[in-house]
C-alpha cells in the first residue's frame, strides 16, 4: 500500500473523554467510576486502551470489568469504537478516609486510525464528599422544581423534580444554578436533553448563565411543548456545564414527566349516560383520507363494579377501517373511579366529508349479568387539516 502524501492524511479529533455522573465519590469507600470515550470523527478508532491513574496517596484503581492489559494494572482494552459512536469501561476507585474536595483523574488513550496513531491524556475532576454528609446537602449544582408552570409565568413550586403534562400543551420546568464551591464559577451554560425530536424546547435564560459566585444562585427556564401524540412517562436531562480547578464538569438532573390526556369530555346528550367510554377530544374532528389515533377512557363516575369490559367501535360507512391499539378489552373495576385508557386507529375513506355518526357498544359484567350498551359519538370529517 502506498504511504499517502502529506496533503491526503487527515488527522482525526481526539476522543471525548466523560466521567459523567460517577465524578462525584465518598470519602473511606469504594466508588465505580464509567469512563466514556466518544469518537465524534467519520473514521473508526481501533485497538482502543484506556489507562486511568488515581491521585497521589492512599488511592486504588483496578478495573471493574477484568480486562486487564499484563503491561500495567490501570489499563484496560477498550477495543475498537467506529466513527460517530461511544465506549465505555468501568473501574473501582477506592477514596481514602481522609478525601476531601476535588481530585485530579489522569485518562489517558491510546488509539490507531489508518495511519496514525493517536494518544491523548485528559485530566478529570473527582469530587469526593464525606462519608456522614447525609448525600452532601446543600451541594447540589443544579437542583429542578417540581410541578411544571404555565409558560410565560414563574417555573412551578421546587420539589421532587417531575410532574404531569397533557399532550400538545407548553410547560415552563423551572431549576436552581449554585455555586457550592469556594472559587468562582466563570461560566456555566445549560441545557434540557427531550425524550426525541418531537418535543421542542426554548430555554427563558440562555444557554450561557454567566459567571456565578461562591454561594450564588440563579434561576434557569426551559419552556417545554409536549407533542400530541405524547402518553406515559417521558424523562428529560437537565444538564449544566461549569468550571473546576482543572477542567470542567458536566452535571445531570432528570425531570420525570407523565403525560396524560385531561379527565374524558361527555358531550352525549343527558339521556344517554356517558358512564363508561368518553373520548378525550369530545366531539370527534377526523381528516379524510387520513388515519388518526383516536384516543378516550373507560371510567366509572357511580363506583360500580365492573369486570371483563370490552368496547368496540362500529365504523360509519364502508371503506372506513378501524383498528384497537390499547385497553379495549378485559379492562376492569373494582368500585373505583380511574381511568383506563382506549385508543383505536381510524381511518377515514379519501372521499369522506361532513357529519357522521360512530357507534361505541361496551359490553360488561355487573351483579353477574352481562350487559351490552351503545353509544353514538357526532364524527366532522373534513379536507385538509382537521380543526
Amino acid at each position: 500500500m502506498p504511504t499517502p502524501a502529506p496533503d491526503d492524511i487527515s488527522i482525526p479529533d481526539a476522543p471525548r473523554v466523560d466521567l459523567g455522573d460517577s465524578a462525584r465519590v465518598t470519602a473511606g469507600e469504594t466508588a465505580t467510576i464509567t469512563v466514556t470515550i466518544g469518537n465524534e470523527n467519520e473514521i473508526d478508532f481501533r485497538n482502543v486502551t484506556v489507562t486511568l491513574r488515581p491521585p497521589a496517596g492512599n488511592w486504588t484503581v483496578t478495573p471493574a470489568d477484568g480486562r486487564r492489559n499484563a503491561r500495567s494494572w490501570s489499563r484496560v482494552t477498550l477495543g475498537d469504537v467506529p466513527a460517530g459512536t461511544a465506549g465505555e469501561t468501568t473501574w473501582e476507585l477506592t477514596v481514602p478516609e481522609g478525601a476531601r474536595g476535588e481530585y485530579p483523574l489522569s485518562v489517558y488513550v491510546q488509539y490507531a486510525t489508518d495511519p496514525v496513531v493517536g494518544q491523548a491524556l485528559r485530566i478529570r475532576t473527582i469530587e469526593v464528599e464525606s462519608r456522614d454528609s447525609g448525600g452532601c446537602p446543600g451541594c447540589t449544582i443544579l437542583s429542578l422544581d417540581g410541578e411544571p408552570g404555565a409558560p410565560g409565568g414563574a417555573p412551578g413550586s421546587n420539589g421532587s423534580g417531575g410532574g404531569t403534562a397533557v399532550p400538545g400543551s407548553t410547560i415552563t420546568i423551572g431549576g436552581t444554578l449554585t455555586n457550592t464551591k469556594a472559587y468562582d464559577f466563570a461560566r456555566v451554560e445549560t441545557r434540557l436533553a427531550l425524550p426525541d425530536d418531537n418535543w421542542t424546547v426554548t430555554s427563558r435564560n440562555g444557554t450561557d448563565v454567566g459567571a456565578l459566585r461562591p454561594g450564588e444562585s440563579r434561576r434557569v427556564a426551559w419552556n417545554v411543548t409536549v407533542p400530541r401524540t405524547a402518553y406515559g412517562t417521558y424523562d428529560l436531562t437537565a444538564e449544566a456545564v461549569y468550571p473546576t480547578l482543572i477542567d470542567e464538569t458536566l452535571v445531570r438532573q432528570n425531570y420525570t414527566l407523565r403525560v396524560e390526556p385531561p379527565a374524558p369530555v361527555c358531550e352525549l346528550p343527558p339521556s344517554q349516560r356517558c358512564h363508561l367510554l368518553a373520548f378525550d377530544a369530545g366531539r370527534l374532528h377526523l381528516t379524510a383520507g387520513e388515519t388518526t389515533t383516536v384516543t378516550g377512557g373507560l371510567y366509572n363516575p357511580r363506583g360500580y363494579n365492573y369486570t371483563d369490559v370490552a368496547v368496540r367501535l362500529a365504523a360509519p360507512g364502508e371503506n372506513w377501517t378501524i383498528t384497537p391499539v390499547a385497553g379495549t378489552t378485559a379492562a376492569t373495576f373494582d368500585g373505583d373511579r380511574a381511568v383506563r385508557r382506549v385508543a383505536w386507529n381510524v381511518t377515514v375513506p379519501g372521499d369522506a366529508t361532513g357529519e357522521y355518526v360512530l357507534r361505541s357498544d361496551t359490553a360488561y359484567n355487573r351483579s353477574g349479568a352481562r350487559t351490552n350498551v351503545s353509544f353514538s359519538y357526532p364524527v366532522s370529517v373534513t379536507n385538509g387539516s382537521a380543526s
